[in-house]
């Protein structure tokens, strides 16, 4: 067992594992009672990414497709959605260096990234186990992660099943059948796939006084902002900025109240899958732990709703945590003190003002938005 003491631990984690092995309260999945600690959470789907180069001559592969790739679940999943073949080409395409779009889809060794909804997306299963078995993966000293290693093998198998059933669609080119490849070389894995799957979510944090950042903080209309502002509610203790709309990707689960006798633990309620929001602010409150008082959390373990996530889990939000969290860690390790001492103390502001200075140094703090800064007083 490794250990490692710090006056400061930052959990900036994918899978938010120093949440779950701190003993730091933490949310999974929604949040309005269809995850709960001991159902599988209903989380967002998770994708296990890949790499296709489009060869300039035939490329050998393994001859045969992957398990289960005839199972009627995957030909149900796969939809282009109205897209092309070539859209989805283009959607994630590898620069080429050159500019532009990189030219015409064929033969000419060109790579994409394959990220889509309606293909390699796992919508079968949650990845993490819920809060229970979390906790009893734990207390056994066998840990692995909190996850569902089933969850994990549906998800590769559905993205090598992808790659076969886009590489051989009715409307490919003729040359993606012997020429399109998964490439290994890119992803630096024997396999093709990426080395972790993606997360949309993960363990989130109770912050202190039981926050959570909401879609509230993120739209007009909290904390007394007028809605004629350009930004979303300016919190009093903002430290670094975001703007991403509420995305969610839901699974593959009836709605709770369903038809068919579907019981709490195979059901889901998501919220609105898509929302607009402001240009919003992270407040420092996001960043704590209401247990754990020198833990901070950051990118997607941050203290937020479910929904809130959906809008704060994109990596440009997640740099910018994680770059205040960390002058955040600075600051309450040179004072040798925690966050939430510093949050509570009778001169908070000051503190308050201070780590946003630093945190400036490393990342944007203030939206500038039609030659003005936001807030006007920054």
């Amino acid at each position: 067992v490794l250990v490692a003491e710090a006056a400061t631990v930052v959990d900036a984690t994918e899978f938010g594992d120093v949440l779950a092995l701190s003993g730091g309260s933490y949310s999974i999945g929604s949040d309005d009672g269809s995850s709960s600690a001991t159902a599988p959470p209903c989380t967002q789907a998770i994708t296990y990414d890949f790499v296709q180069t489009f060869a300039t001559a035939a490329t050998a592969e393994p001859r045969l497709p992957p398990p289960n790739f005839n199972e009627s679940r995957f030909y149900q999943h796969y939809n282009f959605h109205n897209y092309s073949w070539e859209a989805i080409w283009r959607y994630r395409r590898i620069s080429d260096g050159v500019g532009g779009d990189g030219g015409a889809v064929g033969p000419n060794g060109q790579s994409t990234v394959q990220n889509w909804g309606g293909g390699n997306d796992f919508i079968y299963a949650p990845l993490l186990l819920n809060v229970a078995e979390t906790g009893a993966q734990k207390r056994s000293g066998h840990w692995r992660g909190g996850i569902d290693t089933d969850a994990l093998r549906g998800a590769e198998h559905l993205a090598f099943a992808y790659h076969y059933f886009y590489k051989h669609h009715p409307t490919a080119p003729t040359a993606a059948r012997s020429r399109v490849a998964m490439n290994a070389t890119a992803t630096a894995t024997c396999h093709a796939l990426f080395k972790v799957p993606y997360l949309r979510d993960t363990r989130r944090s109770i912050g202190v006084n039981d926050f959570q950042l909401s879609v509230g903080h993120l739209v007009a209309g909290v904390d007394g902002v007028s809605a004629a502002n350009p930004t979303a509610a300016i919190p009093h203790d903002r430290i670094a900025i975001g703007a991403y709309v509420v995305d969610i990707h839901p699974l593959l689960r009836p709605p709770c109240g369903a038809a068919g006798g579907h019981g709490a633990a195979q059901c889901c309620h998501y919220p609105k899958a898509r929302l607009d929001t402001l240009p919003f602010f992270l407040p420092l409150r996001a960043f704590t732990n209401r247990d754990v008082s020198n833990l901070l959390v950051a990118g997607k373990t941050m203290a937020t709703t479910f929904a809130a996530n959906a809008a704060t889990r994109v990596h440009p939000v997640e740099w910018a945590s994680g770059a205040a969290c960390g002058a955040v860690a600075v600051y309450a390790s040179t004072n040798n003190t925690t966050l939430p001492t510093l949050l509570a103390s009778t001169n908070a502001e000051t503190h308050v003002v201070a780590m946003r200075a630093a945190a400036r140094r490393h990342t944007p703090t203030e939206w500038y938005i039609n030659g003005r800064s936001w807030p006007p007083t920054a």
